[in-house]
């Protein structure tokens, strides 16, 4: 994931090889800069996106969703989808209220069948004390 943060850049990586590890990295114009690292209890592939009030937002492809506070590294909130299977494939930030587009393939991974792309619009709901 990447993001535009004070006229530089922000950058969040997962490496296959540590499926449970965020990387966060900063670009201030001249140089990277390393801002530390976020533990995920996942054991599976991750799709990372900043979300609009730059906070970053952890998808695994078993359909669960952590939102991230990079200030701190406080979860402020979590959702799942009751569909647990490795089809889901990404998730993006649509405002600031805490609304989610996640993305994920029907078909996936089944011998000879069609992979169909739907879209779930999803609202991760941030608790009274953190609105």
């Amino acid at each position: 994931a990447v993001s535009s943060l004070n006229g530089g850049l922000q950058v969040a990586i997962s490496l296959e090889g540590e499926p449970n590890l965020v990387s966060l990295f900063a670009h201030d114009g001249e140089e990277w800069l390393t801002q530390g690292d976020i533990r995920v209890n996942a054991d599976s592939k991750l799709a990372l996106s900043f979300l609009p009030a730059g906070d970053l937002l952890i998808a695994t492809n078993k359909g669960e969703m952590i939102r991230r506070r990079l200030s701190d590294g406080a979860v402020v909130a979590s959702a799942a989808h009751d569909l647990a299977s490795p089809m889901w494939q990404g998730a993006c930030g649509l405002n600031d209220q805490g609304r989610i587009a996640h993305l994920r393939l029907d078909g996936f991974g089944m011998p000879n069948a069609r992979m169909t792309p739907e879209v779930f619009s999803t609202h991760m709901v941030l608790p009274a004390i953190l609105e």
